[in-house]
């Protein structure tokens, strides 16, 4: 998938919420905006703050986000050991809104390379947070 920066801030998105729980209950919009990587943040925030239970476990709310242009439908899924670990680092993170925006452009930038589901794989096999923060910014680099 080739997009240039000037796309990626210019995407306009979607998040959308399902209650797995409730099959009756209808989609719904959660949030909206522009910029494909404030979109991810959000994304991850409800993802890791609402599906991923502390103990790995996925709980009933989903989120995707819909990006308008191509239209795709982007979903968080991978290694669940990896995604328990980035709910507690988001967690009990000062800096939770960086570590988020961090996590987003690592994941834009997976989705761009057909790689995205490494993030999770990234955060199962760091040592601890510093390396995971220290991979994560060599990828974005």
């Amino acid at each position: 998938m080739r997009h240039e920066a000037a796309d990626l801030a210019a995407a306009r998105w979607q998040l959308w919420f399902e209650d797995s729980f409730d099959r009756h209950a209808p989609r719904q919009i959660e949030a909206s905006g522009v910029g494909l990587r404030r979109g991810l943040a959000q994304l991850w925030a409800r993802h890791l703050g609402e599906t991923v239970q502390e103990d790995g476990r996925l709980g009933f709310s989903r989120f995707n986000l819909w990006w308008s242009q191509p239209e795709i439908s982007i979903e968080i899924a991978g290694d669940r050991r990896g995604q328990q670990r980035l709910r507690q680092w988001v967690r009990d993170s000062p800096a939770a809104p960086e570590l988020l925006l961090l996590i987003a452009a690592a994941h834009e930038r997976l989705l761009l390379e057909d790689r995205e589901s490494e993030l999770t794989a990234l955060a199962a096999t760091a040592a601890n947070y510093t390396e995971f923060i220290a991979r994560l910014s060599e990828l974005v680099a």
